[in-house]
């Protein structure tokens, strides 16, 4: 049936127009038959002919190709690359730029053997990988991934600049972000938990430059995050820091981190450690664990609260510790009571 309208909307008339005679009928079916003899099949197709132009590549399932790897082997900047669910057996090297790698929002993609990422402006979404992931340099965002099974979750190179965000890392044996001397990054509303074996740090920032650490669950590690070595321009800023085995935030070796906002719940040793000749600045955090100051290091403490019954330790008498107090849980302000909750 064929319809036309015509009029507006409310005064639309129909039409439907029959075939007039059998003739006309098999005329249409042989129109039919034409146009199914002008499709082309997908392995006639000539892939030098293909227009230039982003392209989206499948692999596994029904796809001929098995392999990220042979799929990034293809790609071209502006490319995309979706993952079928199943395990593949393979380290993915990503050393193109702007390529995008993705997998089905169950996060049963899983890459068995780890990623090492030398790119700029790609993107891996959706993704388990196991065996950890190596940012070399580059600018690769990482999203909603599930990462383990490694002895480092993420190692960052120097001049590298990743952007992890609403990911997992677990099953970690050492360190589940660690960021090398000049490296940076930013990593955000992450959960970065263990089951708080000796020797495990959630973030280990080692001389890291502009690196952002906001927002993240940090738990049942050792160490929650750990500054050391001179490091400058680290913002530590929003996480909330539970259940580890030694210190929540510590600050060693002269670093100075600017650590603002955070909540640190149940360290069995100190909250909050700075030592080593370390300074920075600590502002508006929320300790439920001691915190202490080691001799020669001078933090610029603002408006930080150590709740009761956990103490403050100052272990330099020449230094008079201003901008921290101890108070009840019932003396807290009502945003900082609800965020320790």
């Amino acid at each position: 049936y064929q319809r036309r309208v015509h009029g507006t909307l409310s005064e639309c008339l129909f039409f439907f127009a029959m075939p007039e005679d059998e003739d006309e009928l098999g005329d249409e079916e042989e129109e039919e038959e034409n146009e199914n003899d002008q499709l082309v099949r997908p392995e006639d197709v000539d892939p030098d002919t293909i227009p230039d132009g982003p392209k989206t590549f499948i692999v596994g399932g029904w796809s001929a190709i098995t392999t990220i790897s042979d799929a990034i082997g293809r790609c071209q900047e502006g490319d995309v690359i979706y993952c079928h669910e199943g395990e593949y057996d393979e380290e993915i090297v990503l050393d193109r730029p702007g390529i995008e790698i993705s997998g089905p929002p169950d996060i049963s993609c899983i890459v068995t053997k780890g990623l090492v990422s030398s790119s700029l402006f790609s993107s891996v979404i959706r993704m388990s990988i196991r065996g950890g992931i190596v940012v070399k340099c580059g600018n690769i965002k990482i999203q909603e991934c599930d990462i383990s099974q490694a002895i480092q979750g993420i190692q960052v190179h120097q001049t590298a600049n990743p952007h992890l965000v609403d990911s997992t890392i677990h099953t970690i044996e050492k360190t589940h972000i660690y960021v090398f001397p000049g490296g940076n990054g930013v990593f955000e509303q992450n959960a970065l938990t263990g089951d708080g074996r000796r020797g495990t740090v959630g973030v280990y920032l080692d001389n890291a430059a502009q690196t952002i650490v906001r927002n993240n669950l940090v738990a049942g590690l050792m160490t929650g995050v750990y500054a050391c070595n001179g490091c400058q321009g680290v913002e530590v800023v929003g996480n909330e820091v539970r259940n580890c085995t030694a210190v929540g935030v510590h600050a060693d070796k002269h670093a100075k981190p600017n650590v603002r906002a955070n909540v640190v719940l149940a360290a069995e040793h100190y909250g909050v450690l700075v030592g080593g000749g370390a300074a920075g600045v600590f502002e508006r955090n929320t300790v439920h664990a001691p915190v202490r100051v080691q001799r020669a290091s001078r933090p610029c403490l603002i408006d930080n609260v150590v709740v009761a019954p956990a103490t403050i330790v100052n272990d330099d008498a020449q230094y008079a510790l201003r901008g921290i107090a101890v108070k009840r849980p019932e003396e807290l302000p009502r945003a900082r009571a609800a965020a320790a909750s």
